[in-house]
């Protein structure tokens, strides 16, 4: 159908014509050759009932006495049938009595079983079947099966008679479509000739010759009447198209300041759903990879605490140990970047944090950086992560380093800002309110233009391979996000860069906590309940927990947890559970029905990520604790033990 529409008029007249002219005597053909077909079926028929009947009456005899042999002889006349194949009677039981088969055709030699009176045709032949009678009473049964060539042969003349007739047909259907499509044809090409002039060269004076009052002169009519009427209003529509572009030429002086502010927001905006994405993407790869690694990290701490172990094979698990636990930093450095790495929030001091730092900066940069802090006086409190604010630091003074490979000036600065609601519009990220800021600054070589959108990205670097990971900026990037606050940076190319991060501000400080020392490895013989979908994890949990005394139980899902539990409900002492799991039952989900049939129920909810659990886990109210993926042999044992132990 398109390459019909993409057809000139006249091809699609000829063409309608032709296939009109065609379907019609196509359709007249084959209903001839179906009548045709049909009447010479029921010719044949009965061509071959009266045969059947005249060889019926000649074998009445031979059945009524059982002479086999003068029926054979009655059938034997059939050879001067040519389209007879093989006949056939039986008796009243259905026994074959005599039988008659074409020379040539053994495969029609063998009769079919006797059947009752009629006919059907099959493929390329017609079998019949007779009753033979005598004075009423059936004595047997003719079989008669004939061939169909000479009704096939008639087809194949049929078919090519058809094929000339429509081949001339549509011939002559072609010649009266040549000679009469010129009286409307003509015509339209005028007037598409006369609009490709108004379309390409503007000429509205240009006119279609009217050549006939039917339907398609009429429209010619109309169509020079418009051309007048255009004609008319180009003339006005010129002048006011000079009055528009003089006015859009205003507006587009009004609007082009509008138009890059807009743009400038829209880049940031897209920049932040781009790193937001990003970081959905890298938590939960995190949260995968983490429990692979929990199941690692258990595995080999079974590996070490095997007796008897050569003092190679030992150093050996080691190293594969400090090998799992740098994946496993990895991992929290991607779940620091998606915001979903579990904080211990406190207030910190900002200030203390650069003081505590500075010794530990000067080793670490080396000889070659001068290290300046430009702190406000007092303390400068913020609720945060102590641990992460020190990372935030560390990793902003290492990239400075790697921009100063010859040497220079770092600056860290630390001040509280009032942030106005006019200051938010240049940054999509920032918010009115009281603010810490802490600033970095180098003397290195600058980032390019190009570059510095990307380089919060995971993964991404301008360093050599080999020379970092891509995870430093990035791990910033999560660690001040998920602290509520943003980062802004400024940078020149040979003059250096500037970070600042804002984080929100607090009045005071509480007593500091005290820290407490690492409790040796504890054992137990209580029950416990092991819920975790991944089966290496839970293995090795259910293992590691067995060698530590206890009775241990397991569920790869809720639904299997709670099954356990109708069957061993009272004697189950602790439940460690999976936070996310199949099944539309999750750990929080499964601890709450738990412990509704058991209130004094100890409960402990593994995950690799979730804030919520760890805010939950911190009130009185649930009584839960939270523990990290991947954890150590230790680490279980601990958690384990002072569940179990608390009142």
């Amino acid at each position: 159908m398109g390459r019909f529409r993409q057809l000139s008029i006249r091809n699609k007249q000829m063409l309608i014509s032709m296939l009109t002219s065609g379907v019609a005597l196509l359709l007249a053909c084959t209903g001839f050759v179906l009548y045709d077909v049909l009447t010479a079926q029921e010719e044949m028929r009965q061509n071959l009932l009266t045969l059947a009947e005249v060889l019926g009456n000649n074998s009445t005899g031979a059945l009524d006495f059982n002479v086999p042999k003068e029926a054979t002889e009655v059938l034997s006349a059939l050879k001067a049938r040519a389209d007879v194949t093989a006949a056939c009677i039986y008796t009243k039981d259905g026994t074959v009595f005599a039988r008659y088969a074409q020379s040539g055709s053994p495969a029609d030699s063998v009769p079919p079983p006797c059947q009752p009176a009629g006919h059907r045709f099959e493929r390329d032949r017609m079998l019949l079947f007779h009753p033979v009678e005598q004075n009423g009473e059936v004595l047997g049964t003719l079989f008669i099966q004939a061939n169909l060539d000479a009704l096939a042969q008639r087809m194949q003349q049929y078919l090519k008679i058809g094929i000339g007739v429509l081949l001339a047909a549509m011939l002559m259907a072609f010649l009266l479509s040549l000679w009469f499509q010129r009286f409307i044809t003509e015509p339209v090409l005028h007037l598409v000739q006369a609009t490709r002039a108004v379309a390409q060269k503007k000429d509205y004076a240009v006119r279609v010759p009217k050549e006939s009052v039917d339907e398609l002169g009429q429209f010619i009519d109309d169509f020079n009447e418009m051309l007048a009427q255009i004609q008319a209003r180009d003339a006005a529509l010129h002048e006011a198209q000079a009055r528009l572009e003089q006015r859009v030429a205003e507006r587009t002086q009004e609007l082009q300041a509008e138009v890059a502010e807009r743009k400038r927001v829209e880049s940031q905006l897209l920049q932040a759903q781009k790193m937001e994405a990003v970081g959905q993407l890298a938590g939960g790869v995190a949260h995968d990879f983490n429990n692979i690694l929990a199941a690692i990290i258990l595995q080999l701490d079974l590996l070490q605490d095997e007796p008897g172990l050569s003092p190679r094979v030992r150093e050996d698990l080691q190293e594969v140990d400090k090998g799992a636990h740098r994946a496993a930093e990895l991992t929290r450095q991607l779940l620091l970047f998606s915001r979903r790495q579990i904080m211990q929030m406190k207030p910190v001091d900002l200030n203390e944090v650069l003081a505590d730092l500075l010794k530990m900066l000067r080793r670490l940069l080396g000889e070659h950086i001068d290290i300046t802090i430009h702190g406000e006086p007092g303390p400068l409190w913020v609720d945060a992560d102590a641990g992460m604010m020190q990372q935030v630091v560390m990793n902003l003074c290492v990239n400075a380093r790697d921009a100063m490979p010859q040497g220079g000036q770092l600056t860290l600065g630390t001040r509280v800002l009032d942030i106005q609601a006019e200051t938010v519009l240049a940054n999509t990220e920032a918010r009115p309110g009281r603010f810490v800021c802490l600033s970095v600054t180098d003397t290195g070589c600058g980032i390019g233009t190009q570059t510095l959108p990307r380089i919060f990205e995971p993964f991404f670097t301008t360093k050599e391979v080999g020379r970092g990971t891509g995870m430093g900026l990035a791990t910033v990037y999560g660690i001040v996000k998920q602290h509520q606050g943003w980062i802004e940076v400024e940078s020149a190319l040979n003059v250096g860069t500037t970070f600042r991060v804002y984080l929100p501000a607090r009045l005071a400080a509480p007593d500091g906590e005290s820290v407490t020392a690492l409790a040796p490895l504890p054992r137990g013989r209580e029950t416990v309940l092991v819920v975790e979908d991944d089966a290496p994890l839970r293995k090795l949990s259910v293992t590691t927990l067995q060698r530590l005394g206890y009775h241990v139980m397991e569920a790869p899902h809720g639904a299997a947890a709670l099954r356990q539990w109708n069957d061993y409900g009272g004697n189950i002492d602790l439940l460690l559970t999976d936070m996310v799991m199949p099944e539309g039952i999750n750990g929080l989900d499964l601890a709450q029905r738990l412990r509704i049939l058991k209130p004094g129920l100890k409960v402990i909810i593994s995950t690799g990520y979730s804030q919520e659990v760890a805010r939950l886990s911190a009130g009185k109210e649930l009584d839960l604790i939270c523990l990290t993926k991947p954890y150590e042999m230790r680490v279980l044992a601990n958690a384990v033990r002072d569940c179990l132990d608390r009142v």
